[in-house]
């Protein structure tokens, strides 16, 4: 979306410039995403009176009236974007009464093609993302997304290499593969992620491709080729780090939530990642209380942090979507209950990265520099470790977007690395 308005002619400036026009990009997953979107258009239209305020994305799909009244001037959902554009010229040259709200498209069963847009040819940061795929087919129980983001649909893997290709010839050292459901990636289309892949390490002077999620069950599979093989038959480029949603560790639970996996399952995929890539850091997304969740199962998705080894857990509660099976089951388990449930999960997930990041203790691994001044540098190592690194121990010609090697030695507990080169 930056890239479209630069190419109309906008400069892209900071919120407190004063902007013409301020952007927002909502999101619907969680009721605190959507309050948190809801305060946010309210919070600008009030501080900045004068300019146009655009809205877009997951809330606004669900709610464009409400968007409106909160004071937007222009809204769209979650396609169509290029018409958010469109609403903003009107905006600016007719004021606000003449600009446009634009019905988000109904979201059809098929018939829907990936939407372009624009190659970013101006980015700040050192890694790149390249989105290959939208929408969603596995309507879980919990999930609001299929209803607002439409089917699966992918990018064509011409126009996924031709950026990639473009990227990595501008300096780029990582690549970052994203969608709403990567795992699908091609279906539409009678290719695979497996095959994308493929070609992607083909492309000459790409140093590093990481992977943004993946189900355990597709990881497995693949088509002609399985994913996981042909993730490990490119370990040079390869990042080891994999995030495999789990949402519980109770087979109960992953039932009711429509996952289509079971506990055994999931440690089977893990057992062979890491037979595979035996320093990959996995993490993962896991949900506390969930419609009718016990203590019991509580307690297994406790017991599955500790069996797993996750490098990392995003815990959540659960909130209920309107329209999702989930939103309407019964045995809804009370806030006080569920926070506490959520705080435990947060503490075993902490807990279990400490873990996982001592088992690095002494170790030489590559950074690539994210950030570098006078106050030291920091970055990420292939496994997502993150890397902090004091100014005496920073080289002289260092430069955000380079690849150093370090050796990590300290404070693991705050999530800092001290290095000693």
């Amino acid at each position: 979306m930056t890239e479209l308005f630069r190419e109309a002619g906008f400069a892209v400036v900071e919120l407190e410039d004063q902007p013409q026009v301020v952007v927002i990009n909502t999101c619907a997953v969680t009721a605190v995403a959507e309050g948190k979107s809801r305060r946010l258009i309210r919070r600008t239209v009030r501080q900045h009176p004068e300019s146009v305020v655009a809205v877009m994305g997951c809330f606004s799909q669900i709610a464009l009236e409400e968007a409106r009244k909160l004071g937007a001037c222009v809204v769209v959902g979650t396609r169509g974007r290029r018409s958010l554009l469109v609403g903003v010229e009107q905006a600016l040259a007719r004021g606000c009464a003449g600009a446009g709200v634009f019905p988000p498209d109904r979201v059809d069963e098929g018939g829907e093609v990936f939407e372009e847009l624009p190659q970013l040819k101006q980015e700040k940061r050192v890694r790149a993302t390249v989105k290959i795929q939208d929408g969603c087919d596995q309507r879980c129980s919990y999930c609001i997304v299929p209803t607002v983001r439409g089917p699966s649909r992918s990018r064509h893997p011409e126009r996924v290499l031709g950026e990639l290709e473009s990227l990595v010839r501008g300096g780029y050292k990582e690549i970052v593969l994203t969608g709403i459901h990567l795992g699908c990636y091609g279906r539409d289309l009678g290719c695979s992620l497996s095959e994308l892949i493929e070609r992607i390490a083909a492309v000459p002077g790409l140093r590093r491709l990481r992977l943004s999620s993946l189900e355990s069950v597709e990881m497995l599979g693949g088509g002609r080729l399985r994913l996981l093989d042909v993730l490990a038959a490119h370990k040079d480029i390869i990042c080891p780090h994999f995030h495999i949603p789990l949402q519980s560790g109770s087979d109960r639970i992953l039932a009711r939530m429509g996952r289509p996996y079971s506990r055994g399952d999931y440690l089977e995929v893990l057992a062979e990642v890491r037979r595979l890539f035996p320093e990959a850091a996995v993490t993962t997304d896991i949900m506390a209380g969930f419609p009718g969740e016990s203590g019991e199962d509580a307690e297994e998705s406790l017991r599955m942090i500790e069996d797993c080894s996750f490098a990392d857990v995003h815990v959540f509660g659960f909130s209920p979507r309107p329209g999702t099976p989930a939103a309407v089951m019964p045995e809804q388990v009370g806030d006080t209950l569920k926070s506490a449930r959520v705080k435990a999960l947060i503490e075993a997930g902490r807990k279990s990265r400490v873990t996982y990041l001592k088992g690095f203790f002494g170790q030489r691994m590559e950074v690539l520099l994210e950030h570098v001044s006078k106050e030291g540098a920091q970055g990420h190592t292939r496994n997502y470790i993150d890397v902090s690194i004091p100014p005496e121990r920073c080289l002289a010609g260092w430069q955000s977007g380079m690849l150093v090697e370090v050796l990590l030695c300290e404070d693991v507990l705050q999530k800092q690395w001290d290095v000693c080169l």
